[in-house]
């Protein structure tokens, strides 16, 4: 993520605030995060409650830095001091701020909550008594995607320190926050979610362990550790039974205001059987620091998957970044044999190292000359830790020429703010892999969607209906299992009954599809997360200001008046608005001032590693510390700056590049992150279970299949590795898998008859019983002399060779006959 930082005395950091690397650290003020959500059918609420105490024997200030879902709806904040509870009340930004700053300095409890990004937020509490237990409360509304018949709801828990470009403007480092020290305590998280979306086909949790209790028509999901550190996104996946959400209306009319909808459609439109185009597909990858560990391994791997999923005319290049962009090759290359080994050796000596220049890798990129016969395709791998969102954001739009945007998110606190972004500029879409999550389902749904969308130029008719103001504007393309999601206000005199109809063309012709919407005059009977349609709604107006605001700098006072006013019309959090909760003074206030100021560190996200962030500790002055090399212009967030104008001290600019960065810095920093990506990539045991055993022996299978459909070009192992994805359930028509089953069976159709051959033909036709498929491997390990055992032994459970037996010699990216066979028959015994 950034380049190699060194260490500097106090005097020779301006702008840079020094944390000692030693068991004397302050405790951190911030104890404990209790998050509630409330999820009925598609909308949640969510509470979250943030718990301080001051330890210390004097009053000291404490500012957190902490995530929340960018399309987050915040509309409530109090402060609870004991048993006094304290109000927030909303108010324009700079007032916000100036009411707090004189409350925290006449010694009154006081707190600010304001956003620094739309998915980065700041709470400042100030003069925190000695002993004192404080807690702050923020409530706000969401909307959950659906996607693919599921929901998923996130909920980020960690802040990943993001990069800031030198070259970028002067101006605040937002997200940037002090790590907590290896092994030092630090706060503690308890979440628990109530479902209430009727009956459900399957339930996932990822990220952290949980336990699931039915209690009376409702599913609680929570945490199984009440004290878990949070390092990493927390992820809720269901799936409802039946066709309750592909084709669903919902609304919410309070007396004497105007209404909101929310429409929700899966069109019926099937998958066009038309001739797939071929494509052009230049993968961005990033290299950064902030990648090393699990991340780039998952990123390597990723790649490679994508690669055996293209179609036979297919081009693709490959452009790795850091703070210097490469390339592959030249011009794209055909997806041909020579051209995935050229790219195997290529991707192997991609390692973590330097700063996240992306909107160099989209220029280099964009900047190719085109092939006017293929669709151009930009596909991103990253984990989005860049500080200059919006520059990218400006590039890439002015930049993309007809091209479309994919994007994969991988690590455990991914930006998603910017990723979902890049692939709404781009008309495209975008998935998100967690580090112990498989990405071959992600994948799939990328080559099922990496082609001409399902539905384009979408328009809706309201029926006459007093609809205003429809988000979003304009209406996106669909792809295959994307619901079309519509926001908007009403007003009426009457209750009204309408037909809604949807219209857009299909590569087969024109699509209509109607849908009955009703819009009461008033919905008395309905509150909760129903009430918080009307706010939803003006959050999605607020985010397309905002777009419009970054592609359009010319207008952006227009923009930020607009926003600003609707921001204090609907009671939400904004770029332009703050919470802040101030109690009077008491007469004895001189003694509660604080002259003590604390930045709570925050966890180093799960799976990164923290070379990345900080050099190893060494001495200094018989103290430890980490602190980043910084520009002497660096500022700060408005939060932060106004901390430290009364504290003398500023923060700790993760991530930020002095000015004189160079590839030669980036390069002094490779070797280490390179050392960090082989230690990941170390064997380990096997995975613990034998599904994830199978598992992720399909998957090795999965990315290292040959271009003309073989394994080793070898008949046998190709015949044993197709009767593993067979005996999974997988086929040429069906299975995450289906794309090599059925390359792989189109190979051996043309291969003269054998015992083999014949072999893998009855499979395909399904004259095979499970027990025939698996007493294929047991004959190949009995010729061989081995056992299940001993190929078990052999399995990796990490780096590029996860879910493959490997002998001592074998190479996990080029795998030999042998490597490809023993791992076929573990998926088939174990």
């Amino acid at each position: 993520m950034m380049a190699r930082p060194e260490l500097h005395a106090a005097a020779e950091l301006p702008g840079a605030m020094l944390l000692p690397h030693t068991a004397t650290l302050p405790p951190v003020p911030l104890e404990h995060t209790t998050i509630a959500i409330d999820v009925v059918g598609p909308l949640a609420t969510t509470q979250v409650t943030q718990c301080f105490r001051n330890s210390h024997t004097a009053p000291l200030d404490a500012l957190y830095v902490f995530p929340l879902p960018a399309e987050a709806a915040v509309t409530g904040f109090r402060l609870r001091v004991g048993q006094r509870v304290i109000e927030g009340s909303l108010r324009p930004q700079a007032e916000a701020q100036a009411s707090f700053e004189a409350a925290a300095a006449r010694g009154a409890d006081a707190a600010l909550l304001a956003r620094q990004r739309p998915n980065l937020f700041s709470l400042e509490v100030a003069n925190l008594q000695p002993g004192e237990l404080v807690e702050t409360e923020l409530n706000f509304f969401s909307q959950v995607p659906f996607d693919d018949g599921w929901f998923t709801l996130t909920m980020p828990t960690v802040v990943l320190p993001r990069y800031q470009p030198a070259a970028a403007p002067t101006g605040p480092k937002e997200g940037q926050v002090p790590l907590l020290p290896k092994d030092a305590p630090g706060h503690t998280l308890s979440m628990q979610i109530s479902l209430d979306v009727g009956r459900k086909l399957q339930l996932e949790t990822q990220g952290f362990p949980c336990e699931t209790i039915e209690q009376r028509g409702r599913t609680l999901v929570r945490l199984s550790d009440p004290a878990a550190v949070p390092d990493r996104d927390a992820l809720l996946r269901y799936r409802p039974a039946g066709e309750g959400y592909a084709a669903a209306t919902f609304a919410y009319r309070a007396a004497g205001q105007a209404g909101a909808t929310l429409l929700m459609l899966t069109p019926r439109a099937l998958p066009s059987n038309a001739e797939i185009l071929p494509r052009e597909l230049l993968f961005v990858f990033d290299r950064s620091g902030s990648m090393a560990g699990d991340s780039i391994v998952q990123a390597r791997n990723a790649l490679r998957a994508c690669l055996r999923a293209l179609n036979p005319d297919d081009t693709f290049n490959i452009f790795p970044f850091d703070n210097v962009v490469e390339q592959l090759a030249p011009a794209p290359l055909p997806f041909t044999q020579a051209a995935l080994d050229q790219a195997d050796q290529f991707i192997a000596q991609i390692h973590a190292r330097g700063g996240t220049e992306i909107a160099g890798a989209i220029g280099q990129a964009l900047s190719q000359p085109r092939d006017p016969q293929r669709l151009r395709m930009i596909v991103f791998l990253t984990d989005g830790a860049v500080g200059n969102e919006d520059r990218v954001l400006q590039q890439l739009a002015a930049q993309l020429n007809e091209a479309r945007v994919f994007a994969f998110g991988l690590g455990s606190a991914v930006n998603r703010f910017l990723l979902d972004r890049l692939a709404t500029i781009g008309r495209g879409c975008a998935e998100y892999i967690l580090n112990d999550e498989p990405i071959e389902p992600a994948v799939e749904r990328f080559q099922r969607r990496a082609g001409m969308p399902l539905l384009r130029d979408l328009s809706v008719d309201w029926g006459g209906a007093l609809v205003r103001e429809a988000l979003p504007e304009p209406l996106p393309d669909l792809y295959a299992g994307q619901p079309l999601v519509l926001l908007a206000r009403y007003a009426a005199t009457r209750d009204q009954a309408t037909t809604v109809t949807i219209k857009g063309r299909t590569a087969q012709g024109s699509y209509s599809e109607q849908l009955a919407l009703e819009l009461p005059l008033a919905t008395p009977d309905r509150g909760g997360a129903w009430a918080a349609l009307p706010q939803l709604w003006a959050r999605a107006r607020l985010e397309a200001l905002e777009d419009e605001a970054r592609l359009a700098a010319s207008e952006h006072s227009k923009h930020r008046d607009q926003a600003a006013a609707l921001a204090l019309e609907y009671g939400l959090l904004s770029a332009h608005t703050s919470f802040v909760a101030i109690e009077e003074a008491p007469a004895d206030a001189d003694g509660r001032r604080s002259d003590q100021k604390i930045v709570v560190p925050v966890h180093l996200p799960a799976g990164t590693r923290r070379e990345a962030f900080e050099p190893e500790p060494g001495p200094l002055g018989g103290q430890h510390f980490a602190a980043m090399r910084v520009a002497r212009s660096a500022a700060l967030p408005k939060g932060l700056k106004s901390l430290a104008s009364r504290s003398g001290m500023s923060a700790m600019l993760l991530g930020s590049a002095a000015a004189d960065e160079d590839e030669g810095t980036a390069a002094m920093f490779a070797p280490s992150m390179a050392q960090a990506d082989e230690r990941s990539a170390a064997p380990c045991e096997p995975p613990r279970s034998a599904a994830q055993r199978r598992e992720a022996a399909l998957r090795f299978l999965g990315r290292t299949q040959g271009a003309n459909g073989t394994w080793a070009d070898d008949e046998r192992a190709t015949v044993l590795a197709l009767l593993a994805f067979i005996h999974s359930g997988h086929s040429p028509t069906k299975g995450t898998f289906r794309p090599q089953v059925r390359r792989a069976a189109t190979w051996l159709e043309q291969r003269p008859e054998n015992p083999w051959i014949n072999l893998a033909l009855r499979a395909l036709t399904g004259q095979l019983s499970p027990t025939q498929l698996s007493a294929a491997a047991t004959t190949e390990l009995e010729t061989l002399g081995l056992s299940l055992n001993e190929i078990s032994a052999r399995q990796q459970n990490s780096g590029d060779g996860n879910g493959g037996v490997l002998g001592p010699k074998a190479n996990p990216q080029r795998p030999d006959a042998m490597t490809i066979g023993l791992t076929a028959c573990l998926a088939l015994l174990v």
